[in-house]
């Protein structure tokens, strides 16, 4: 609070506000970590090569969602429902992004912090502080993350027409199948169509591959969360099991582990780093996975055309 009250002394709550959107911003595109239109384009309207499935959507008419000069009308059942699956997971992935860049601005104050009116004279400060906020937005990286890659498969479910089948991250067992089968049918459907497209089936191989990789960040997170949930218990259950020793005893004991403080420090550090980067990672490989979904949905849009 006291931090906030000399801020806006000097600045108003909205240019305060301006210039963290603007950091923030400023760290994300220091990472790479771009809204995902920004992916698509090279030039004015020229899809990049990288990227030419996310180019190809937003090329399309069904994306213009808003447009006055719009007809939604022109549109098919099958065409809203990818519009509208399309739409989710966009927003949903630049949520995971502005989680990711107050995840960055607070690993910053986490890796290198301030010991401000504490006297550290008598012992080495350590090298992480304050890690709260840190994984307060590193959770909701995590979540927005994984409701995002839910949303990029029911493009792929709207697109080749796949519904009424419950998906989630366990083996499958009855009615349930983990997060790649879907693209694992899609590619089986493909196969059976009959249809001779060497590039479609190109991009259905690599995304049932891309779908087993983001299958193990949604593990990941699975297990993070958990770390995150439980983490003052594991503190406090460390701290009732140690044994009582006296203020004397605390400094003899740490002069004497001064090295091996040093070394849990420098651990804990490497440790979220390592925890922000994979969260980074999966958004990489969403942006890859999109861009995989978008491209097939061109190919097989231009196959129907024909």
């Amino acid at each position: 609070m006291g931090c906030y009250m000399t801020a806006t002394k000097f600045l108003s709550t909205a240019k305060l506000l301006e210039y963290t959107d603007s950091y923030i911003n400023e760290l994300l595109n220091a990472h790479g970590v771009f809204p995902l239109v920004n992916y698509s384009f090279i030039g004015h309207d020229e899809p990049g090569p990288d990227y030419a499935g996310i180019g190809s959507w937003y090329r399309l008419p069904l994306t213009h969602i808003g447009d006055p000069t719009f007809n939604p009308d022109n549109l098919t059942a099958t065409q809203k429902k990818l519009a509208i699956a399309g739409a989710e997971f966009e927003g949903m992935l630049n949520s995971a992004r502005m989680c990711i860049g107050y995840q960055l601005l607070y690993l910053d104050n986490a890796c290198n912090p301030v010991f401000e009116n504490i006297d550290v004279s008598w012992l080495k400060p350590p090298l992480v502080g304050d890690t709260t906020l840190f994984y307060l937005h590193l959770n909701n990286s995590l979540i927005t993350l994984n409701v995002a890659s839910d949303r990029v498969r029911e493009v792929l479910l709207a697109l080749f027409g796949m519904k009424g089948i419950k998906y989630t991250d366990k083996k499958p067992n009855g009615n349930k199948a983990a997060y790649w089968q879907p693209f694992e049918f899609a590619k089986s459907k493909f196969q059976m169509s009959g249809v001779e497209s060497s590039e479609l089936k190109a991009q259905l191989d690599k995304v049932v591959q891309l779908s087993h990789e983001v299958q193990k960040f949604r593990k990941y997170r699975n297990d993070i969360i958990h770390k995150i949930g439980s983490k003052n218990a594991h503190t406090a259950e460390r701290w009732l099991n140690t044994p009582y020793i006296t203020e004397k005893e605390k400094i003899a004991t740490y002069e004497y582990n001064e090295e091996f403080f040093t070394e849990c420090e420098q651990k804990k550090k490497n440790g979220i780093i390592l925890e922000s980067k994979k969260t980074i990672d999966w958004y990489y490989k969403l942006v890859d996975l999109a861009n995989c979904v978008f491209w097939i949905e061109s190919l097989v849009r231009n196959d129907a055309e024909e």
